[in-house]
């Protein structure tokens, strides 16, 4: 046993010998000097991208209080004839959707499944009726404002319209969709 003891002393010493002068650490953590990333403000830049969505709606956004008896009148950028056209009746009336009695997020849903199945098949102009706000509080059209709202931001709308009297008057909207 000794000889083994002797052994393990001589294998510590030549090992000493071998590494030469060395200062014991005192701690058992390492430091890492490796420079740590920035933070990332995860907020900031959550705020920023929901900016950048909003700056890409229409720059003439319609005012969700619209008056009962205000006409609903908008065109993409340059496609001011295609709203006179519009205006003036020339695309015939492939679709209509009642949002009468529905809630804000009823309607939403609703308009958003609607001009999906009008796009698909390949509808050009489609009826929304959103009422013109005689069951709302303050007789304010709720439905009229939002409505509008959703299909400026909507790339397949085109224009968009109230419809002439003999067919809702302001209580109604044409649009015009995209040709697919």
């Amino acid at each position: 046993m000794s000889k083994k003891k002797d052994s393990g002393e001589d294998a510590e010493a030549s090992f000493e010998a071998l590494i030469g002068d060395v200062k014991r650490i005192v701690t058992d953590r390492v430091k890492d000097d490796t420079p740590r990333p920035p933070p990332v403000p995860s907020q900031r830049l959550k705020d920023e991208r929901q900016a950048l969505e909003e700056s890409r709606l229409p720059t003439d956004p319609v005012d969700e209080e619209l008056e009962a008896g205000e006409a609903l009148n908008w065109c993409r950028t340059g496609l001011n004839h295609d709203l006179k056209r519009l205006k003036r009746g020339d695309f015939a009336v492939e679709g209509s959707l009642d949002l009468h009695g529905m809630t804000s997020a009823e309607a939403k849903s609703a308009l958003v499944r609607f001009l999906n199945d009008a796009l698909a098949d390949r509808c050009r102009c489609v009826r929304i009726i959103h009422g013109k706000g005689r069951g709302s509080p303050g007789k304010i059209p709720v439905l009229k404002g939002k409505t509008a709202k959703w299909l400026m931001a909507r790339d397949e709308v085109l224009a968009c319209c109230s419809a002439p009297v003999h067919d809702g008057g302001s209580g109604v909207a044409w649009v015009l969709l995209k040709n697919r």
